[in-house]
């Protein structure tokens, strides 16, 4: 599993209006500095309820990751709003924590996410699409604490 460690990050809050309907989305931005090549990665998690009622069910996905021309890694992961506290409970032990992720094609080097998550050695907070089983609809996104 890709994984970069982060060492700043920043949330931001933002209440907008669609269709006569409030909509509060939460973002997440999480920076850190390869020691090995100077490079910075940066994920930035976007938790609002357009993510809960989609859930990225028809790419099977939860993110996507670039390059950036300087070599770094660029990820945006989209994740169900009701989730974004628990990922700020998290960030706030305050212990080196990792970005975590799986790419859709185990054989490439960017592209679709399938999986996302922080943490430390201990644990990892992730968001995955499950695996459709049974004809069950593709891609509800559940947010899980495991051990590593």
């Amino acid at each position: 599993m890709p994984t970069f460690t982060f060492t700043e990050h920043r949330h931001d809050s933002r209440i907008w209006f669609k269709n006569g309907q409030e909509i509060e989305t939460h973002t997440l931005e999480l920076t850190g500095t390869d020691p090995e090549t100077g490079v910075e990665n940066r994920a930035i998690l976007i938790f609002d309820c357009a993510n809960e009622l989609y859930s990225s069910c028809w790419s099977g996905a939860v993110g996507y990751l670039t390059k950036r021309s300087e070599g770094g890694m660029s990820l945006v992961g989209w994740l169900p709003y009701s989730e974004f506290y628990d990922f700020l409970e998290i960030i706030a032990q305050g212990e080196p924590l990792t970005v975590h992720f799986i790419l859709r094609d185990p054989k490439a080097r960017v592209g679709y996410v399938r999986h996302v998550g922080i943490g430390n050695l201990a644990s990892i907070l992730s968001a995955a699409i499950t695996s459709p089983a049974f004809g069950e609809p593709r891609g509800t996104s559940n947010v899980v604490r495991f051990p590593v």
